[in-house]
């Protein structure tokens, strides 16, 4: 990657602000989020080039820590140096921390309460709709295959079909969608791919 010019680096305050902003508008991880970070890393405050950014998610995909959080360290480092790492990690966590102790906090309280379970039925039928706009984001944007397409399809209404009608086990869901897709999808080959080294 290009060494850091003195246009693409940031004080620390604008970092902290801008990963605090990031985590508490992103949602469903790294990929979901995708063209939230192209937007605002590439076309808007150009801190790093289209090339950057597609190998600093391949290489956050490759390291043994939450995809979002490392991706925010090395965007952060790469704008920042070091605390820019340390603010950008700190600063995507702390919305999605918060809510998670507040989450604990509530359902320790009230975890049989009618509200409660009312809400987390509807949160879980929102997770659900947000996975099934992204697969479709995924599978039709990408300009990727009728088989695969007709697999995104597929999985867009049997996942909500199963968990919503038969009240399924989510993790089964997505784990038999998960063994499908790899087996569908796994003889697929891209147009060009085989140009690549």
């Amino acid at each position: 990657m290009k060494s850091l010019n003195k246009q693409s680096q940031l004080p620390i305050q604008s970092i902290c602000w801008l990963f605090l902003v990031l985590g508490c508008t992103c949602f469903g991880g790294m990929w979901a989020a995708i063209g939230r970070l192209q937007r605002e890393l590439i076309e808007r405050r150009k801190l790093l080039t289209p090339e950057d950014h597609k190998s600093l998610m391949l290489t956050a995909a490759m390291i043994p820590a939450p995809k979002f959080l490392a991706f925010a360290a090395m965007v952060g480092y790469r704008v920042g140096g070091i605390w820019g790492a340390v603010g950008s990690s700190v600063s995507i966590l702390l919305p999605g921390a918060l809510i998670v102790i507040a989450a604990c906090v509530l359902t320790g309280t009230a975890s049989e309460h009618p509200v409660l379970v009312t809400i987390q039925r509807y949160v879980g039928l929102g997770v659900i709709g947000l996975l099934v706009g992204n697969s479709i984001r995924m599978f039709v944007g990408d300009g990727i295959g009728r088989d695969s397409i007709l697999f995104g399809l597929l999985i867009c209404l049997g996942i909500p079909v199963y968990v919503v009608i038969y009240e399924g086990s989510l993790i089964i869901a997505a784990c038999t969608s998960l063994a499908i897709g790899s087996l569908t999808i796994r003889n697929y080959t891209r147009p060009g791919s085989a140009d690549v080294e």
